[in-house]
């Protein structure tokens, strides 16, 4: 039927299942860090528009994490992905199976034991049922403080936690646009997926040494944290979440712009004024006699795409 399609970027690109080949005729990528990442799965460059994500439109409307008052017990809020399933691609891409993931299930619940703090596992919305699972495994480590939650809003989780560890969970990302100093874990002999210094974490870790160390930065061990990295994403959200807070309107003018044969590239194809690019001119009053045009004219208004604007 030669209409043309487009494909809103549902999730972290960490590898290429899920996402490539490109089916539809445009990939709508959150950010300059997706764009790359979707590019190096062997999307055409020329085919890739970076709107920002609409999900997290909302997010952005969300209260700013605040480190927690010296003296409290520190909270890591632990973000679980679905089991994995071994006979699945991801595990064989990105080396998380289920072994390796009990492996950094027990390594972080360790690890915050040893700093005398408690550990919150967030369940991932699609794997209610993996709470079971992830209490055996926190009952293996003695004098852990620990709690197992599969509800709640993201901000409120967040508000509540000193730091958050992700384990490959896209509200990790979620998380660290909120200000939330986020440790990544990545399986051993994997490549990093998420490099911090692109996606705006404080580091990934692999090994319980390296966690420990980042944990101790965010302020685990009960001290304040230390100052966000240089590529933290509390310093600038654009190369990951682009219009932030007006990505909904980034995608309809990209569907718009497709709908009337145009690229959905830049600026220049803006069909939907937003505050922060196109701010309405402020109200008038106008007369009742007379059309619209001549009404306009007399007050020294013209019409413009954006609605009437005084001349000179």
């Amino acid at each position: 039927l030669k209409i043309p399609s487009a494909v809103v970027q549902h999730g972290v690109p960490r590898v290429s299942f899920g996402f490539a080949p490109l089916e539809a005729d445009w990939f709508l990528a959150w950010g300059e860090t997706s764009r790359q990442q979707v590019v190096r799965f062997g999307y055409p460059a020329n085919r890739v528009a970076v709107t920002g994500s609409p999900r997290h439109d909302l997010l952005a409307l969300a209260p700013r994490w605040r480190p927690r008052r010296p003296g409290q017990l520190p909270e890591v809020l632990l973000f679980a992905t679905t089991p994995p399933h071994d006979a699945r691609p991801e595990p064989q891409r990105f080396g998380l199976t289920s072994a390796e993931h009990d492996r950094l299930v027990r390594m972080t619940a360790a690890a915050v034991a040893a700093l005398g703090g408690r550990l919150t596992i967030k369940t991932h919305p699609r794997a209610a049922g993996h709470a079971a699972r992830l209490s055996q495994l926190l009952g293996e480590i003695p004098g852990l403080e620990h709690n197992i939650v599969s509800d709640g809003e993201l901000a409120d989780l967040c508000r509540m936690a000193t730091c958050a560890v992700s384990l490959a969970s896209g509200a990790g990302i979620d998380a660290v646009a909120l200000g939330v100093p986020v440790i990544d874990l990545v399986p051993r002999n994997a490549v990093d997926l998420m490099p911090a210094a692109e996606w705006g974490t404080w580091g990934t870790a692999t090994s319980p040494d390296q966690l420990r160390r980042l944990l101790e930065l965010a302020g685990a061990a009960g001290c304040p944290p230390a100052e966000p990295p240089p590529d933290a994403l509390s310093r600038g959200l654009s190369r990951v979440f682009a219009h932030w807070g007006h990505a909904a309107g980034a995608v309809a003018d990209a569907a718009l712009s497709l709908s009337m044969g145009e690229h959905p590239t830049g600026s220049a194809t803006l069909h939907i004024p937003r505050s922060h690019i196109a701010p309405s001119a402020p109200a008038r009053s106008i007369p009742t006699s007379g059309t619209a045009p001549d009404r306009a004219s007399s007050q020294g208004l013209e019409q413009t795409p954006r609605g009437l604007q005084h001349r000179g």
